[in-house]
C-alpha cells in the first residue's frame, strides 16, 4: 500500500482508519480513511476523504468527500461531496454536492447541488444546478436551474461579442493592429 508497490501486487486492498499520500491497487474498500490520490480499478468508500481518484472500473462513494473522480465505468455517490466527476459510464447521485458532473452515459440525481451537469441524459428530482447540457433532460419542477441551454447559448454569444469589442478597441488604440 505504498508508492513503491505497483498495481499488480495489490489485488484487493481494505483500508480502514489509515492515511496515505498515494495508493495504487486493483480493488479498494475504504472506511474512515484519508488518501491524497488513488489509482485503482474499482473503489468503494465509506466515511472517507480522497484528494483525487483515477479508476479503471467503477467508483462507489458513501458519506465521503472527494476532490475529483475520473472513472472509466459507473460512479455512484450517496451522501457525498465531490469536486468533479468524469465518468465513462453512468453517474448516480443520491444526496450530493458536486462542482461538475460529466458522463458519457446517464446522470440520475435524487437530491443534487451542482455547478454543471453534462451527459447523454440527465434526471434530477430535487435540488439545484447551474447549467445542464444534455439532449434529454428530465428535471423536476421544483429543481432550480440557473442557466438552461438557451440561456447558456445567449451568455456565450454575449461573451463572444464583448470579447470581440474589447479586443478590437484595444488593438485600435494601441496601434498594433496592422504592424509586422
Amino acid at each position: 500500500m505504498t508508492d513503491e508497490k505497483p498495481l499488480e501486487t495489490l489485488p484487493e486492498t481494505i483500508v480502514e482508519g489509515e492515511a496515505y499520500a498515494r495508493l495504487e491497487a486493483h480493488d479498494v474498500q475504504m472506511r474512515s480513511s484519508a488518501i491524497g490520490s488513488a489509482a485503482v480499478n474499482d473503489l468503494e468508500t465509506d466515511m472517507s476523504a480522497l484528494g483525487g481518484v483515477s479508476a479503471d472500473g467503477s467508483a462507489s462513494i458513501d458519506m465521503s468527500a472527494v476532490g475529483g473522480i475520473a472513472a472509466k465505468g459507473d460512479v455512484t455517490v450517496e451522501r457525498g461531496l465531490i469536486g468533479g466527476v468524469a465518468a465513462g459510464g453512468n453517474v448516480s447521485l443520491g444526496i450530493g454536492l458536486a462542482d461538475a458532473v460529466l458522463a458519457a452515459g446517464d446522470v440520475h440525481a435524487e437530491t443534487l447541488g451542482a455547478g454543471a451537469v453534462a451527459a447523454r441524459s440527465v434526471t434530477i428530482s430535487k435540488g439545484w444546478v447551474g447549467v445542464v447540457a444534455s439532449p434529454q433532460a428530465n428535471i423536476a419542477e421544483d429543481v432550480k436551474v440557473v442557466l438552461d441551454p438557451k440561456g447558456a447559448a445567449w451568455l456565450g454569444i454575449a461573451f463572444g461579442v464583448a470579447f470581440g469589442l474589447v479586443y478590437a478597441v484595444t488593438r485600435a488604440f494601441t496601434g498594433s493592429c496592422c504592424e509586422e
